[in-house]
């Protein structure tokens, strides 16, 4: 007996539902076969399009925003405090070029003892630090302070330590006890 001849000995009613069922099968077969997969194509296709307009308007964006801030960057490259770094001579170490400019300062005082503090690097600079440790009177010390601001490098006072004697003439500065940090700064590229 065939698959047919049996199926055609069952009532109406259920071969009405066998075939309805094959129908939803077949409907459900073309639409997981055919339609969804077309669907994902749409949407993906969709996504990758906003995907790639975004990419070229934010690529615009930087190409409009990189020409004010390329000006900008060459005005900050020209500015004249790039003068100001640790400018170190062939041949010398940072630390001694370093010592050289404190050095530079204290001319024409009681000879200072100067001592290179340990290198480190602070925001893309190399800080060079050295220690001075001198005797002098409250005017001397005005005038080095005064003058590490207007000399030829940047050397920024870090650390300033003044001690007085305990008793003092009324006419006459008295010899302060200084221990003084000056910090000169070059570029990292600097060794």
């Amino acid at each position: 007996m065939s698959a047919a001849y049996r199926l055609a000995n069952w009532p109406t009613a259920a071969r009405r539902t066998l075939a309805l069922a094959g129908l939803t099968l077949v409907v459900l077969v073309v639409w997981g076969g055919v339609v969804t997969p077309f669907e994902w194509l749409i949407s993906s296709q969709s996504a990758w399009r906003e995907q790639a307009r975004r990419s070229l308007a934010q690529e615009r964006g930087w190409k409009n925003a990189a020409a004010p801030w390329g000006e900008l960057e060459r005005q900050v490259q020209a500015a004249p405090i790039w003068q100001k770094f640790l400018e170190v001579p062939a041949g010398a170490t940072p630390g001694a070029a370093a010592q050289r400019h404190v050095e530079d300062l204290f001319r024409g005082e009681l000879p200072p003892v100067i001592e290179a503090l340990a290198t480190r690097h602070v925001d893309g600079l190399t800080a060079y630090p050295v220690r001075v440790t001198t005797s002098m009177t409250i005017d001397q010390l005005k005038d080095i302070l005064l003058s590490s601001h207007t000399h030829g490098a940047y050397l920024r006072v870090e650390r300033l330590q003044v001690t007085a004697p305990q008793a003092q003439l009324p006419q006459q500065n008295a010899r302060l006890q200084v221990n003084l940090d000056l910090v000169a700064y070059a570029r990292r590229g600097v060794p």
